[in-house]
């Protein structure tokens, strides 16, 4: 804030910085802030600069671009920091309402439309609905809790950025020490501590490719004859149940209670319950992959979702990320995302990766 004009703002020396090409500063995380908490205070106060014109600025593109960004009050200001981007690519210097909107047609994410997503939402909650085996039984405690006090811990998730930095991802888990939680089926150079699924068809397609020094970790409404039917490694069960949408925390008594069942997620919490003193997260690159360009969800049977599903599946996702990243900020675990990720909030280039 400051008293006058002579403060520098942390997030317009760290979007200068990043401009010029020092990719080791990522301003999304202070201007979330700004939004989130200063923006109420400046309409009641009126100081500083508007903060479309200072990312119009950031991009070299006309303001009015960025003012109809935040005017439709349906993007986070991540989301808006890639749009911006793709704007620039697109549109000429002038305003132009047509090209805004063509740009805005040609990225992989368009917030859902709840007159025509009905469809699209039925499908997704229907491959990832709870359903409880017959031998289901419930977990009253999960086996490894906070079994690593204090530890880090590196969730490997799937996105193609996981693999293009293996090498930097392997240096940085043994630099940093950390315990490290696979989800579904990773490249061969890893071999993380644990292993996670949470869809039966997942578990079942890539069962075989869980390293044998990994202990899987199931949620109990599998079932133990399943498990032991399709795998015969040292396993672990925990507990998950639907959660509610009434500002319940996602883990409540020992219980993850998600309002959308996402693997990563699960992993991400399961390292909160193991008793984490920091969370990192690589492959969770969202909708851009290492080269900018775009990466779309995959359904169950591997087959690439159209784009209505593919961005209801990433919005349900983000909201998610936001509970757990909320989650863990509540019991003082920091928490990043290390590979390229269009999860601008999260970015932490601590592995110094050269961003295209």
């Amino acid at each position: 804030m400051g008293r006058g004009s002579g403060n520098l703002p942390v997030e317009a020396i760290l979007g200068y910085l990043e401009k010029k090409g020092d990719k080791n500063y990522n301003p999304v995380p202070y201007l979330d802030v700004v939004e989130r908490y200063f923006l109420d205070l400046y309409r009641k106060l009126n100081w500083g600069y508007s903060i479309p014109a200072f990312l119009s600025g950031l991009k070299s593109i006309h303001p009015y671009y960025a003012t109809e960004l935040f005017a439709k009050k349906s993007y986070t200001i991540d989301e808006i920091w890639d749009i911006l981007s793709a704007i620039k690519e697109k549109c000429p210097v002038s305003y132009s309402p047509e090209m805004l909107n063509k740009a805005l047609d040609a990225r992989f994410y368009v917030p859902a439309d709840s007159s025509k997503s009905g469809e699209a939402r039925n499908l997704v909650s229907e491959q990832f609905a709870i359903i409880p085996a017959k031998d289901s039984r419930r977990v009253e405690k999960f086996a490894l809790e906070k079994a690593f006090p204090g530890r880090k811990f590196l969730v490997l998730a799937n996105g193609p950025s996981v693999k293009t930095f293996s090498e930097k991802v392997l240096a940085f888990t043994e630099s940093e020490r950390c315990v490290t939680i696979g989800v579904n089926r990773l490249p061969a150079e890893y071999a993380p501590d644990f292993h996670v699924f949470i869809s039966r068809k997942r578990f079942l397609a890539d069962v075989r490719t869980i390293n044998q020094r990994s202990v899987l970790l199931v949620p109990s409404f599998f079932g133990r004859q399943f498990v032991e039917e399709n795998y015969s490694g040292k396993y672990e069960f925990f507990e998950v149940e639907q959660g509610d949408a009434s500002g319940s925390s996602p883990i409540e008594g020992g219980v993850q209670r998600p309002l959308n069942l996402n693997v990563a997620i699960t992993a991400i919490l399961l390292a909160a319950q193991m008793g984490a003193g920091g969370v990192y997260a690589a492959g969770m690159d969202g909708y851009l992959n290492e080269n900018g360009g775009l990466v779309y969800f995959y359904n169950e049977d591997g087959r690439p979702d159209g784009k209505e599903v593919a961005s209801l599946r990433y919005e349900l996702f983000k909201s998610e990320l936001e509970r757990a990243g909320e989650y863990l900020q509540s019991v003082s675990v920091p928490f990043s995302i290390i590979t390229p990720t269009s999860h601008r909030k999260y970015y932490a280039n601590l592995m110094r990766t050269e961003e295209k």
